[in-house]
């Protein structure tokens, strides 16, 4: 009912655990085995630099080819409980609102709208 089954950090963290429970049982090699068998396209990927991760960075690096311009990033809201707070933003490279994210953290939120403005932008993200 919170969006817990769409958080990145449940998810990693059950995978994690599905991961260590394979090797608890079975021993390194089957873990291995089962990283690469499922993980394979992700391992090339992240050996070929293809992978971002901090979509923050990849940003202000693409707008930076571009002259000198700064980039803002605005809470435009939030709603929820304090516990579960969903927060709502926008990334800004005066005057225009180039992406809008959201997450359970401003961090993510952040994130996010900066994914949204480089698909925006073109640019290719995985």
């Amino acid at each position: 009912m919170t969006g817990g089954r769409t958080r990145i950090s449940i998810l990693s963290d059950c995978v994690e655990a599905i991961i260590a429970s394979i090797y608890l049982d079975q021993g390194y090699d089957s873990a291995k085995k089962f990283i690469i068998y499922n993980f394979q396209e992700v391992i090339d990927k992240a050996d070929s630099n293809e992978i971002v991760l901090d979509y923050k960075t990849k940003l202000q690096e693409t707008i930076q080819r571009f002259g000198e311009y700064n980039i803002e990033y605005n809470l435009s809201g939030f709603e929820g409980p304090p516990h579960r707070r969903k927060f709502f933003t926008e990334v800004v490279v005066p005057p225009l609102v180039k992406g809008m994210g959201e997450g359970y953290s401003k961090k993510e939120a952040e994130q996010n709208a900066a994914k949204e403005a480089l698909e925006n932008l073109g640019e290719k993200n995985e």
